[in-house]
This record gives C-alpha cells, sequence and structure tokens, in this order.
C-alpha cells in the first residue's frame, strides 16, 4: 500500500479531527484546513508531532488556497 496525502477541510472540528486522527494512524500524510470558526487548534495540537501532518488556517473560500493545497495532495 503506497501512502497518500489527504486533504481534509474542517479537520480541527469534532468529526474532523477524529477523521484526521484515523487517517494518521492509517499511516496516511495529512494536510488539515480550518478557518477555526467552529474547530479548535487544541483538537489536532497531539497531531502536530507526527510526521506528513500539516495545518493550514484559512477558509475553502479562498481559491488559491485550496488549489494549492490541492496540487500537493493526493486525495481530498
Amino acid at each position: 500500500m503506497t501512502q497518500k496525502t489527504i486533504l481534509v477541510t474542517g479537520g480541527a472540528g469534532y468529526i474532523g479531527s477524529h477523521v484526521v486522527r484515523q487517517l494518521g494512524e492509517a499511516g496516511e500524510k495529512v494536510v488539515v484546513l480550518d478557518d477555526l470558526s467552529t474547530g479548535r487548534l487544541e483538537n489536532i495540537a497531539h497531531l502536530t508531532a507526527w510526521p506528513g501532518f500539516a495545518c493550514t488556517v484559512g477558509s475553502v473560500t479562498n481559491e488559491p488556497l485550496v488549489a494549492n493545497l490541492i496540487d500537493q495532495c493526493d486525495m481530498v
């Protein structure tokens, strides 16, 4: 199985943070995009030391940002 890089929008929210943890535990690289309107960095703080984990604070309405992150990922 090859490792994938997966973009999770809303990854600092309650559900998103659990998805991110599961993906990381499965050996995937995870990129989080969250505007923190309802999510919290505390929900994913314990994941920052994981290899392949990255978090960007920003909105999915920022098209250039989303396009850049998608270019770095295999899945969304």
